[in-house]
Protein backbone atom coordinates (compact mmCIF):
# COMPACT_ATOMS: atom_id res chain seq x y z
CA UNK A 1 0.00 0.00 0.00
CA UNK A 2 2.71 2.53 0.77
CA UNK A 3 3.58 2.02 -3.15
CA UNK A 4 0.41 3.39 -4.36
CA UNK A 5 -1.13 7.27 -3.37
CA UNK A 6 -4.37 8.34 -3.49
CA UNK A 7 -5.72 11.91 -4.35
CA UNK A 8 -10.06 12.15 -3.86
CA UNK A 9 -11.61 14.43 -5.50
CA UNK A 10 -15.06 15.78 -4.89
CA UNK A 11 -16.94 19.18 -4.21
CA UNK A 12 -17.54 18.21 -0.75
CA UNK A 13 -15.42 16.51 2.04
CA UNK A 14 -11.75 15.68 2.05
CA UNK A 15 -9.09 12.51 1.34
CA UNK A 16 -7.83 11.71 4.65
CA UNK A 17 -4.64 9.12 5.03
CA UNK A 18 -7.04 6.24 4.52
CA UNK A 19 -10.03 7.22 3.64
CA UNK A 20 -12.33 9.77 2.39
CA UNK A 21 -14.64 11.54 4.60
CA UNK A 22 -17.71 13.86 4.55
CA UNK A 23 -19.59 15.66 7.48
CA UNK A 24 -21.55 18.56 8.01
CA UNK A 25 -23.38 18.92 4.98
CA UNK A 26 -27.18 18.79 4.00
CA UNK A 27 -28.80 15.99 1.78
CA UNK A 28 -27.01 16.22 -1.97
CA UNK A 29 -25.68 13.64 -4.38
CA UNK A 30 -22.15 14.62 -5.54
CA UNK A 31 -19.13 12.94 -7.49
CA UNK A 32 -16.57 11.52 -6.07
CA UNK A 33 -13.07 10.15 -8.14
CA UNK A 34 -10.68 7.79 -6.65
CA UNK A 35 -7.25 8.41 -9.00
CA UNK A 36 -4.71 6.16 -7.73
CA UNK A 37 -0.91 6.84 -8.45
CA UNK A 38 2.59 5.07 -8.64
CA UNK A 39 5.34 6.43 -5.97
CA UNK A 40 6.70 7.83 -9.68
CA UNK A 41 3.46 9.57 -9.84
CA UNK A 42 2.45 7.62 -12.79
CA UNK A 43 -1.88 7.76 -12.63
CA UNK A 44 -2.73 3.87 -12.35
CA UNK A 45 -6.09 4.01 -12.15
CA UNK A 46 -9.25 6.29 -11.69
CA UNK A 47 -12.45 5.46 -10.44
CA UNK A 48 -15.89 7.53 -10.73
CA UNK A 49 -18.74 6.99 -8.40
CA UNK A 50 -21.94 9.08 -6.49
CA UNK A 51 -21.95 9.44 -3.31
CA UNK A 52 -25.17 10.23 -1.48
CA UNK A 53 -25.36 12.35 1.68
CA UNK A 54 -28.11 11.61 3.80
CA UNK A 55 -30.26 13.21 6.81
CA UNK A 56 -29.13 12.10 9.97
CA UNK A 57 -31.84 9.45 11.24
CA UNK A 58 -34.41 10.72 13.34
CA UNK A 59 -34.91 7.76 15.27
CA UNK A 60 -32.81 4.55 16.73
CA UNK A 61 -31.76 1.91 13.85
CA UNK A 62 -29.99 -1.74 14.90
CA UNK A 63 -27.02 -2.95 12.58
CA UNK A 64 -25.56 -6.29 12.88
CA UNK A 65 -22.35 -6.29 11.79
CA UNK A 66 -21.18 -9.75 10.44
CA UNK A 67 -17.31 -10.16 9.48
CA UNK A 68 -13.94 -10.42 9.82
CA UNK A 69 -11.41 -8.18 11.51
CA UNK A 70 -13.21 -4.91 9.39
CA UNK A 71 -15.86 -5.96 11.75
CA UNK A 72 -14.64 -7.29 15.16
CA UNK A 73 -14.77 -4.08 17.72
CA UNK A 74 -13.23 -1.60 15.51
CA UNK A 75 -13.22 2.22 15.89
CA UNK A 76 -15.25 3.09 12.88
CA UNK A 77 -18.29 1.30 14.93
CA UNK A 78 -18.17 4.82 17.64
CA UNK A 79 -17.80 7.00 14.76
CA UNK A 80 -20.93 6.18 12.39
CA UNK A 81 -22.65 6.10 16.20
CA UNK A 82 -21.17 9.87 16.23
CA UNK A 83 -22.47 10.69 13.13
CA UNK A 84 -25.90 9.88 13.67
CA UNK A 85 -26.37 11.13 16.58
CA UNK A 86 -25.96 8.01 17.89
CA UNK A 87 -28.87 6.98 16.55
CA UNK A 88 -27.17 3.71 15.36
CA UNK A 89 -26.51 1.00 17.69
CA UNK A 90 -24.63 -2.08 16.53
CA UNK A 91 -25.89 -5.41 17.97
CA UNK A 92 -24.75 -9.44 17.98
CA UNK A 93 -23.51 -11.64 20.63
CA UNK A 94 -19.79 -10.32 20.40
CA UNK A 95 -19.17 -7.07 22.01
CA UNK A 96 -20.15 -4.50 24.28
CA UNK A 97 -23.64 -2.38 24.04
CA UNK A 98 -24.71 -0.09 22.30
CA UNK A 99 -21.29 -1.66 19.96
CA UNK A 100 -21.61 -5.53 19.60
CA UNK A 101 -21.29 -7.49 16.52
CA UNK A 102 -20.35 -10.75 14.85
CA UNK A 103 -17.39 -9.83 13.70
CA UNK A 104 -14.49 -12.42 13.33
CA UNK A 105 -10.61 -11.71 13.06
CA UNK A 106 -9.38 -14.08 10.11
CA UNK A 107 -12.92 -15.50 9.08
CA UNK A 108 -14.20 -16.13 5.51
CA UNK A 109 -17.63 -16.43 4.33
CA UNK A 110 -17.07 -20.12 3.94
CA UNK A 111 -16.90 -20.16 7.84
CA UNK A 112 -19.80 -18.59 8.63
CA UNK A 113 -21.64 -21.53 6.37
CA UNK A 114 -20.02 -24.24 8.22
CA UNK A 115 -19.72 -25.73 12.07
CA UNK A 116 -16.64 -23.08 12.50
CA UNK A 117 -15.77 -22.60 16.66
CA UNK A 118 -13.52 -19.11 16.95
CA UNK A 119 -10.59 -20.38 18.53
CA UNK A 120 -8.52 -17.48 18.16
CA UNK A 121 -10.24 -16.35 22.04
CA UNK A 122 -12.01 -19.92 23.06
CA UNK A 123 -15.20 -19.19 20.99
CA UNK A 124 -17.68 -22.25 20.21
CA UNK A 125 -19.09 -22.42 17.19
CA UNK A 126 -20.97 -19.40 15.63
CA UNK A 127 -24.52 -18.17 16.42
CA UNK A 128 -25.91 -18.37 13.12
CA UNK A 129 -25.18 -22.42 12.67
CA UNK A 130 -27.98 -24.51 13.76
CA UNK A 131 -26.96 -28.01 14.08
CA UNK A 132 -30.39 -29.55 13.29
CA UNK A 133 -30.82 -28.11 9.75
CA UNK A 134 -26.65 -28.59 9.74
CA UNK A 135 -26.46 -24.86 7.88
CA UNK A 136 -26.10 -21.03 8.76
CA UNK A 137 -29.24 -20.24 9.77
CA UNK A 138 -30.61 -16.52 10.25
CA UNK A 139 -34.03 -17.50 11.19
CA UNK A 140 -32.21 -19.58 14.03
CA UNK A 141 -29.59 -16.71 14.87
CA UNK A 142 -32.72 -14.30 15.71
CA UNK A 143 -34.70 -16.75 17.66
CA UNK A 144 -31.91 -18.12 19.82
CA UNK A 145 -30.14 -15.12 20.15
CA UNK A 146 -33.57 -12.71 20.59
CA UNK A 147 -31.41 -10.59 17.95
CA UNK A 148 -33.52 -8.66 15.06
CA UNK A 149 -31.96 -5.79 13.56
CA UNK A 150 -33.25 -3.25 11.36
CA UNK A 151 -30.14 -4.21 8.93
CA UNK A 152 -27.49 -6.52 8.27
CA UNK A 153 -24.10 -5.31 6.84
CA UNK A 154 -21.77 -8.05 5.77
CA UNK A 155 -18.12 -7.60 6.09
CA UNK A 156 -16.25 -10.14 4.54
CA UNK A 157 -14.07 -11.31 1.39
CA UNK A 158 -10.39 -9.75 2.40
CA UNK A 159 -9.12 -13.20 3.84
CA UNK A 160 -10.17 -14.82 0.75
CA UNK A 161 -9.04 -12.65 -2.22
CA UNK A 162 -7.07 -15.64 -3.31
CA UNK A 163 -10.51 -17.23 -4.56
CA UNK A 164 -12.85 -14.30 -5.36
CA UNK A 165 -15.24 -16.55 -7.10
CA UNK A 166 -15.70 -18.74 -4.03
CA UNK A 167 -16.29 -15.73 -1.55
CA UNK A 168 -18.86 -14.06 -4.00
CA UNK A 169 -20.56 -17.44 -4.43
CA UNK A 170 -20.17 -18.26 0.02
CA UNK A 171 -21.33 -14.59 0.09
CA UNK A 172 -24.53 -14.94 -2.00
CA UNK A 173 -25.33 -18.04 -0.08
CA UNK A 174 -25.42 -16.22 3.20
CA UNK A 175 -27.71 -13.53 2.07
CA UNK A 176 -29.93 -16.27 0.49
CA UNK A 177 -30.59 -17.98 3.69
Amino acid sequence: INSYHFRWICEIGKGLKRKFSVTGYTQMTKTLTLEVYSNNGVLLLTKTTSIKVVSVLASARTILSIGDSISNGKPWYSELRSLSNNNISFVGTRGTAPIKHEGRSGWTASNYLTASAYTYVSEGIHPFWNAANNRFDWAYYKTSTGINPNAIMLNLGTNQLWDITTAANDLKTIVDY
